[in-house]
C-alpha cells in the first residue's frame, strides 16, 4: 500500500515542468512555516496569558506595597517576601 501511495503521487507531479515543480514547493513551505507559526501561538497562548496576569498582579502587588508605606523591597521574586 505504501508503494502505491507513493506511485500515486510521483504520478500527480510527472504532469508539472520543473518550474511549475519549484512553484509548488515555495507555495508548500510558505503554508508549512505559516502552519508552524499558528500551531507555536495557539501552543503557548495559556501560557502568554498567564504570564501577562502574573505581571498585572506584581504591578498591584507593588503599587498597593508602596500605598502601605513600603518604599523598597526585594524587586525580584514578590512572591516570597
Amino acid at each position: 500500500m505504501y508503494i502505491l501511495r507513493i506511485n500515486t503521487m510521483t504520478n500527480l507531479y510527472d504532469e508539472l515542468s520543473l518550474e511549475e515543480l519549484a512553484e509548488r514547493i515555495k507555495n508548500m513551505q510558505e503554508e508549512l512555516t505559516a502552519a508552524r507559526k499558528e500551531y507555536n501561538e495557539k501552543r503557548t497562548a495559556n501560557l502568554r496569558s498567564l504570564m501577562e496576569t502574573r505581571r498585572e498582579t506584581e504591578r498591584a502587588i507593588r503599587e498597593e506595597m508602596m500605598n502601605l508605606g513600603y518604599k523598597t523591597f526585594k524587586a525580584g521574586n514578590i512572591w516570597s517576601f
